[in-house]
């Protein structure tokens, strides 16, 4: 039998997480014991914090899931000085999911923006669309699920003209695999 008298070297540097937590936010493919996952890492790294990081989210029914979803971006603004935004896209929910995204778009201290969509062009504000869910009896109609192509695309479309309204420059990257 053999016993180890220390620890696999870790290459997670300052990223502070331990290896279990890697797994868990990799869905169990990136190690902090590998060299070139936390190489791949730090680039992704690299390029959110020259140009910052939007996360898009399309929304219907999760107030229940939004209080862990604050969590994981407060965890991350202290890496992008401001340059943190988060652009939603709710509709259609009975749960209190918009006003859940509301009150979080007016807490956040400018740390990083939240920005939920409103729904004007489309006959309401509030994004009341009356879109078939998913598991209602769909018959000849197109349900929700079957509209969030479009729903990214228009969200797509919006953080391409408010960031050509306040002249930032968003751009596309890829990292080497």
């Amino acid at each position: 039998m053999r016993v180890l008298t220390h620890s696999p070297r870790s290459y997670g540097g300052d990223l502070c997480l331990s290896n279990d937590s890697w797994l868990v936010l990799s869905n169990g493919l990136l190690s902090k014991y590998n060299p070139s996952d936390v190489a791949a890492v730090n680039a992704g790294l690299k390029v959110a914090q020259s140009g910052g990081l939007v996360f898009t989210i399309l929304a219907r029914d999760v107030a229940h899931e939004i209080p862990a979803l604050i969590q994981n971006v407060e965890s991350l603004a202290p890496f992008f000085n401001g340059r943190l935004s988060v652009v939603i896209f709710e509709n259609d929910s009975v749960d209190g999911s918009r006003e859940v995204f509301e009150t979080w778009a007016v807490t956040t201290k400018n740390r990083y923006k939240v920005d939920l969509i409103t729904c004007e062009d489309l006959g309401s504000k509030d994004c009341k669309l009356h879109e078939a869910h998913r598991y209602d009896s769909m018959g000849d109609e197109v349900s929700a699920i079957g509209k969030m192509g479009d729903f990214r695309n228009w969200m797509n479309d919006y953080i391409l003209k408010v960031s050509e309204r306040s002249g930032t420059r968003l751009t596309n990257s890829a990292l080497p695999s």
